[in-house]
């Protein structure tokens, strides 16, 4: 069995005052304590009966193994820094020092960023004022920078908010600054010694908390650093800001977009300083949000809208457009549009008539051009030239895998793609970080040419509950073993409910639905799912299940090949670990990941008690 350290009961760190006027403790620090800086625990006051947090500094992390006087030092500090931010939120009376313990009570006014809940339960992406959270974690970041002789460190669960209600405001800051403060950077593409220089580590600070505003937009910050050392890099950070179809929902400016850019510059010299950031963040052209364009059904947007398009592209693309969608133009100056249309102008390779074609060089001209017309209007140049290339391959029995992830391909790109009826031995279909939407979702499960495709990567593309419940429909995939819907917030329980009465993949082995928002309607709706016999690893992580969720999803008897099942994020209780105890099918279960729940040594207890291998992740 490999789990955790057992986390600490309140007579561990509490200090005896706070123990006697308060009641009901209940831990809600759910990481591995020796990773805190300090507890949270909620309790109620024997004097009114209301709900309070509790603050206990950490004596056994492992920053106060490191540095007794720091770790101290630090949680006072960010004591401090909470009643600037919100000087009514601590009571006062409830502040105690005794034999090196330091606890208080805090009103419940704080929150994390991410992991908000509508009514039903469903995990929703947090509505944030991106100047307003730059602002706020600047200040702590200028701070606790000046105290670091190395880059702070501050994952996406550390931000945190206040939501002033007399000013109907939020207040954004960094919580725990031990643990921001004291946990060593993972760079691996610096010298350890070179951050000692006060400005790179400055410039590094603002390179992370970038990635932490796109990690909570849905970005993978482990996909992205690893992009970091290559030439793709750049193109990747644009993709990642200027198409993040999250980012897009919080319409902020296209002057704080490109800022977020620069602070996410390869060069860390070419990065705004500090001072810089907070000028341009009073600029009013900065804090002001665009409009909400709304798109017409059945389109995309237009990519001359995109900064990834440079002007020279943009002007050749418009040329090409007027040129292909403008016949009757060419054959009155055709001698004039010959020339024009030199390889090295157009983006697209032309055709241009010069002998007169048989019926069937006619025919298939016209259809060489209506693609091009197609993949020209929803992508850029170099995604055209690759999904022509797969058109018209020659060999196309000789196309197992096609890798087409984060190349602006739309809806319409989609379904032209679905209509191949050639490419019998595909196995491998990468879209992920697209926008097919629930449309272009609809037209792949209508292929029933992809017999042999084995993995489908759809991460993060706008796909809702109609998309997958059309992918659900499809049963010519009977060879798929891996499903990949994570990122697509949209899908919620009705699309999970879809999902599972799905009959024909029953070689299916690994479904990802991380950040599907499914709630706990969606989990119990999976846990019926009966055909997936063969599947092997479910990913689940970010969808707000909880109890209810897990005591659905425990019903569940017909995945007896389950060996890894990932539930992180997801507020699970000791009451969901029990229901998950009950389940009598999943007899190969190895993996079981709670990490960031509510479960306890008394809900560990019993996880140990039905899987005795099993091994248990907290973190």
């Amino acid at each position: 069995m490999i789990i955790s350290q057992s986390k600490p009961t309140p007579s561990d760190v509490l200090t005896p005052d706070t123990r006697l006027g308060f009641s009901d403790f209940s831990l809600l620090s759910t990481q591995d304590s020796e990773n805190l800086g300090y507890l949270v625990f909620q309790a109620k006051s024997r004097a009114n009966d209301q709900l309070y947090h509790i603050r206990a500094l950490n004596l056994n992390s492992i920053f106060a193994e490191a540095s007794h006087n720091r770790a101290t030092t630090l949680f006072l500090q960010e004591t401090l820094r909470l009643c600037m931010l919100a000087p009514d939120c601590i009571v006062l009376d409830s502040l105690e020092f005794y034999e090196n313990r330091i606890c208080y009570a805090v009103k419940p006014v704080t929150s994390a960023i991410f992991g908000c809940h509508d009514n039903h339960a469903r995990m929703v992406l947090p509505q944030l004022d991106i100047s307003l959270l730059l602002k706020g974690l600047l200040e702590d970041i200028n701070y606790l920078s000046k105290h670091r002789s190395e880059t702070l460190h501050f994952p996406s669960s550390r931000l945190y908010q206040i939501k002033r209600a007399e000013e109907a405001s939020l207040v954004y800051f960094l919580q725990d600054w031990n643990q921001i403060a004291g946990v060593e950077s993972s760079m691996n593409a610096m010298n350890k010694s070179l951050l000692q220089n006060q400005r790179l580590i400055e410039q590094e600070n603002i390179y992370e908390l970038a990635m932490s505003i796109l990690e909570l937009h849905g970005e993978s910050r482990e996909e992205i650093i690893v992009t970091r050392p290559t030439r793709y890099y750049d193109e990747v950070i644009k993709a990642a800001v200027w198409k993040n179809q999250n980012l897009e929902s919080q319409s902020i400016s296209s002057d704080l977009k490109n800022l977020l850019v620069n602070m996410l510059d390869k060069d860390a010299s070419n990065r705004p300083k500090f001072n810089e950031i907070l000028k341009k963040l009073t600029n009013p052209k900065i804090t002001s949000k665009s409009p909400v364009i709304d798109t017409v059904k059945g389109k995309t947007k237009s990519i001359f809208n995109s900064p990834l398009q440079p002007e020279s592209d943009k002007a050749k693309l418009i040329q090409t457009h007027s040129r292909v969608e403008s016949p009757e133009k060419q054959s009155v100056v055709a001698g004039k549009t010959e020339e024009k249309l030199d390889s090295k102008e157009s983006p697209i390779k032309q055709f241009p008539s010069i002998k007169p074609l048989d019926t069937f060089e006619k025919k298939e001209e016209e259809e060489h051009k209506n693609k091009e017309k197609i993949v020209e209007k929803v992508m850029p140049t170099s995604t055209n030239q690759e999904i022509i290339k797969l058109l018209e391959n020659p060999n196309p029995s000789s196309i197992q895998i096609i890798n087409l992830s984060n190349k602006s391909i739309s809806a319409e790109a989609a379904v032209l793609l679905s209509k191949n009826l050639s490419w019998g031995n595909l196995t491998n279909l990468n879209l992920r970080c697209n926008s097919i939407g629930d449309p272009g979702a609809a037209a792949l499960s209508m292929n029933e040419a992809w017999t042999n495709l084995a993995v489908l990567n759809l991460q993060s593309n706008s796909i809702g509950p109609e998309g997958a419940a059309a992918l659900s429909q499809n049963s010519s995939w009977k060879s798929l073993m891996t499903l990949d819907l994570s990122k697509n917030p949209n899908i919620g329980p009705e699309g999970a409910e879809a999902l599972s009465m799905n009959t024909s993949w029953k070689n299916l082995s690994t479904l990802d639905l991380t950040r599907a928002f499914i709630g706990p309607k969606g989990a119990a709706a999976l846990g019926m799912n009966s055909t997936w016999v063969n599947l092997g690893t479910l990913i689940l992580q970010y969808n707000a299940i909880g109890e209810e969720g897990a005591v659905g999803l425990s019903k569940n008897t017909s995945w007896t090949a389950l060996t890894m099942l990932n539930l992180s994020f997801n507020s699970i209780t000791n009451e969901g670990a029990a229901a998950l105890c009950g389940n009598s099918s999943w007899r190969k279960l190895t993996t079981l990941n709670l990490t960031s729940n509510l479960v306890d040594i008394n809900g560990t207890k019993l996880l140990i008690k039905r899987w005795p291998s099993l091994i248990l992740k907290y973190q």
